[in-house]
């Protein structure tokens, strides 16, 4: 919330994917890109973490390589 670069995605990119005349309201719509948008940021953050933690085994177990 205190992030103004993500305050402005929302604000300034999702509208562009909402049909303003769909089944579902307006504010449903921009709720479910908000979650579609966390859940996608959870998933590379969890590869990011998952990889770094490869890396970081795999530099223990070589010392020489980290120096």
């Amino acid at each position: 919330m205190l992030n103004p670069k993500v305050t402005l995605f929302f604000i300034v990119f999702l509208p562009q994917f909402v049909d303003a005349h769909g089944a579902q309201s307006v504010m449903v719509q921009m709720f479910e890109l908000g979650a579609l948008f966390m859940l996608q940021t959870v998933v590379v953050f969890l590869l990011f973490g998952f990889c770094a933690g490869m890396i970081g085994a795999w530099l223990k177990r070589r010392p020489r390589v980290g120096v």
